[in-house]
C-alpha cells in the first residue's frame, strides 16, 4: 500500500523503501494515542527525522484531537546549535512552524510532542 500511494502522490520524488521506516505506538494519556514514525536520516534541508500522528477521540468532556507533527532537519534563521524545527500540518492543509526543535532522537521528539498537547 505504501508503494502504491507513493507512486500516485510523490511522482517526482524518491519513494522511501518501507523497510527503512519504523514505528511505535505510545499513549499520552488513557485516551490519546501517539504513533511515532522514524524516517531515514535526512540528507537535505526540509526532510524529516520523525513524524507523530496524534489522535484522541471525543470522550469524557475532552475534545477530539488529530495532529500531524514532524521534526525537520533545518537551518533556522539565526542558526542555533540544534538544526531542527518542529512543524505541523494542520487540518486545513497548512504547514505551521512551531519553532526550534529538539535533539533528533525518538525520545526527545516524543517529549517535544507531549509538551505540545
Amino acid at each position: 500500500m505504501w508503494n502504491e500511494v507513493g507512486k500516485k502522490v510523490i511522482r517526482e520524488f524518491h519513494l522511501v523503501n518501507p523497510k527503512r521506516l519504523s514505528h511505535e505506538i505510545r499513549m499520552f494519556d488513557d485516551n490519546t494515542t501517539i504513533a511515532l514514525i522514524t524516517l531515514p536520516t535526512p540528507e537535505a534541508v526540509s526532510e524529516a527525522y520523525f513524524v507523530a500522528l496524534v489522535y484522541r477521540p471525543e470522550k469524557n468532556k475532552q475534545s477530539s484531537i488529530t495532529r500531524y507533527i514532524f521534526l525537520e532537519y533545518s537551518v533556522p534563521p539565526g542558526y542555533s546549535s540544534l538544526p531542527t524545527v518542529l512543524e505541523e500540518w494542520t487540518v486545513d492543509g497548512k504547514c505551521k512552524n512551531i519553532g526550534y526543535g529538539c535533539e533528533p532522537t525518538v525520545e526527545a521528539f516524543h517529549e517535544a510532542v507531549c509538551n505540545l498537547l
